[in-house]
């Protein structure tokens, strides 16, 4: 008597990842910019460790996946987000790339206007006073020891390459009023990387000040989109006495996703 045919082996998301990035390797090498040392096997190694530590990114489609690790080659950027630099954030099934505050400082050192750039949140403790008009000047003195209070506020600082410099100061209730209106606002990097992403928060306000480069905007431009949709947050931290609301529409698709013709799926050629 014949045997009746086996059904298939179904494979696990971690395998169906595994084989789209590696079906995707050239989409990948081609994203990559070029002198920064970025392997593309170093960007499948940082998405499989994402993937691999956080289960609501398992329940992401393997598409939406792959679309932003895409993103993150194409900023030259560890998706892994263990450097802080791109996180893997899921909205539903859908995985979306956020740029974190480590991201942001290598996109601008990488600019070559800026000779360096540093982001410091401010406890109850500390020593802290800044001035601005015809001679803006800071000072901050953390204090010893572990324990320093609340966070009161957050501040960043740029040196030009001209010689001169930028700093923005944001009091905490302009950094939560930000987060309130991310789509990523309980959960992801704002809920286990809150003081990094009150960093990230100062350093993109200050970003209205200083000389950018192409990269440096895109990587604006798809993060705001990803976060915060339609909100302009350059304006929103002004008036941080609003009424916050909360917003949980979808994500919105950054416009410069791979073509769906050009991704090959996790199932091609089975």
């Amino acid at each position: 008597m014949a045997r009746a045919a086996q059904p298939p082996a179904r494979t696990s998301g971690k395998d169906q990842l595994k084989h789209a990035l590696e079906q995707n390797s050239a989409a990948l090498a081609k994203a990559i910019p070029q002198g920064l040392g970025i392997s593309v096997e170093r960007v499948k190694s940082g998405t499989l460790l994402a993937y691999a530590s956080s289960p609501y990114i398992r329940k992401c489609t393997t598409a939406s996946i792959f679309q932003s690790v895409l993103k993150a080659a194409q900023l030259g950027l560890d998706p892994s987000g263990t450097m802080g630099e791109a996180y893997l954030v899921p909205y539903r099934d859908t995985c979306t790339l956020i740029v974190g505050y480590q991201g942001l400082i290598t996109l601008a050192r990488r600019s070559g206007h800026i000779v360096s750039l540093q982001a410091h949140c401010v406890y109850e403790q500390d020593e802290f006073d800044y001035e601005l008009g015809l001679h803006p000047k800071l000072h901050h003195k953390p204090a010893l020891g572990d324990n320093r209070g609340q966070m009161v506020c957050v501040y960043a600082v740029a040196h030009l390459k001209d010689g001169g410099y930028q700093f923005e100061v944001m009091s905490k209730s302009q950094v939560d009023s930000i987060r309130h209106r991310s789509k990523a606002g309980r959960s992801g990097p704002w809920k286990d990387h809150y003081d990094e992403m009150a960093r990230k928060t100062a350093v993109r306000r200050l970003f209205k000040y200083l000389p950018k480069s192409v990269t440096l905007r895109d990587a604006m431009e798809h993060n705001d989109a990803v976060e915060y949709g339609d909100i302009n947050i350059d304006a929103l931290a002004a008036h941080s006495d609003d009424n916050v609301v909360d917003t949980t529409a979808d994500v919105v698709t950054p416009e410069d996703r791979i073509p769906e013709d050009d991704f090959i799926p996790e199932d091609a050629g089975a």
